[in-house]
């Protein structure tokens, strides 16, 4: 049986493997997930529903993420820190690599809360282009 900690990294590897691939049924996410993501800081997301709107709307046709290079992830009990680099793919831009780190709160597999940490002011640009 799989200890804590590799579930928790399972359910952020199928996040991003879900990310990259503009495939919401591989997200694991929690009914109740709270989103928070630099995009727009001051409406946070609620409930998965909202969440896969969210990336629907917002993410997949304009910034679309199409390489997700993980360099770690820090583990204190729920709480998951994952320092990665995102090739994102604007439509009709060049694509632009940003680092990001996410934290996570995953419970029994699934994740509570996202709070993404990145300068989103190179995907605004690219897509503005």
């Amino acid at each position: 049986m799989a200890n804590a900690t590799d579930e928790k990294l399972k359910a952020i590897e199928d996040f991003l493997a879900g990310l990259t691939s503009n495939d919401l049924d591989r997200m694991p996410f929690a009914d109740d997930i709270v989103l928070i993501s630099p995009i727009d800081p001051e409406h946070p997301v609620v409930g998965k529903a909202a969440a896969a709107e969210f990336l629907k709307k917002r993410v997949f046709p304009r910034i679309p993420v199409r390489r997700a290079e993980v360099e770690r992830h820090l583990v204190d009990g729920d709480c998951v820190g994952t320092l990665w680099k995102a090739t994102f793919a604007p439509a009709g831009a060049t694509e632009v690599v940003v680092p990001i780190f996410d934290f996570f709160r995953i419970e029994n597999g699934k994740i509570r809360e996202l709070r993404p940490y990145f300068d989103p002011k190179p995907l605004k640009e690219a897509a503005a282009a």
